[in-house]
C-alpha cells in the first residue's frame, strides 16, 4: 500500500468500491450516497430471496430446519443466497452498471459462499483487470450459477425427501462436496 492516502491505493474489492466515491468533496453526503446505494443492493437481495422462495421446492425450509446446526445447513443457506443474488441482486447491479455496488458485493463475498462459487471470484478478477470493462462474462457466470444452484437445491431436497434422518446428513454433505462451481 502506498502512502498517498487515497482509497485507490487499496487493490482489493473494498478499495475499489470506496474509490468510486470522492470523500474529499463532502464526506457526509458521499457516505449517505454510498449507504443509499448499498441499501438498494440489500433490497435487491431480499427481492431475490422472495423470488427464490417461490422457485424452490416447498420442502426446502423443512429440509433446512431438519439439518439445523450442521455444516449442511450453512451450505444450504449459502446456496440459497447464491440463488437469490443470481435472480435479482447481481443481474440488476450489472444492468445498471452499478460498479461500486458490484465491488462492495465482492468485498463481502466470503466464507462458504466464496468457497463453493470460485468461478464468480475468477470472473470478477478478470473483469477488474480487463481493459474493456465488459460485465458480460460476469453475467454469463451468474446465469450459469443460477442454473447450477437451483439444480443443487433441488437435489438437496430430493436427498432430504428420500433419506432416513440417520443417513441424510452424510448424503447431503457428500453431495455438497461435489457442488462447487468453478470456471
Amino acid at each position: 500500500m502506498a502512502v498517498s492516502g487515497g482509497w485507490k491505493e487499496y487493490e482489493n474489492s473494498m478499495g475499489r468500491a470506496l474509490s468510486s466515491y470522492s470523500f474529499k468533496d463532502s464526506p457526509a453526503e458521499i457516505l449517505e450516497e454510498m449507504t443509499n446505494n448499498e441499501i438498494e443492493a440489500v433490497v435487491l437481495h431480499e427481492i431475490g430471496e422472495y423470488q427464490c422462495g417461490e422457485r424452490l421446492n416447498p420442502l426446502w425450509n423443512e429440509m433446512v430446519m431438519s439439518i439445523a446446526g450442521t455444516k449442511s445447513e450453512l451450505y444450504a443457506r449459502a446456496i440459497r443466497d447464491h440463488i437469490a443474488d443470481a435472480i435479482s441482486t447481481l443481474p440488476q447491479l450489472i444492468a445498471t452498471q452499478n460498479t461500486p455496488s458490484i465491488h462492495f458485493y465482492m468485498a463481502n463475498f466470503s466464507g462458504i459462499r466464496r468457497e463453493i462459487f470460485p468461478a464468480l471470484l475468477d470472473v470478477y478478477k478478470q473483469w477488474c483487470s480487463s481493459d474493456n470493462g465488459s460485465l458480460t462474462p460476469v453475467k454469463t457466470c451468474i446465469d450459469r450459477g443460477l442454473e447450477h444452484w437451483v439444480s443443487i437445491a433441488n437435489e438437496m431436497v430430493n436427498i432430504y425427501n428420500n433419506s432416513s434422518e440417520y443417513e441424510r446428513i452424510d448424503r447431503l454433505e457428500a453431495m455438497i462436496n461435489l457442488a462447487k462451481l468453478e470456471t
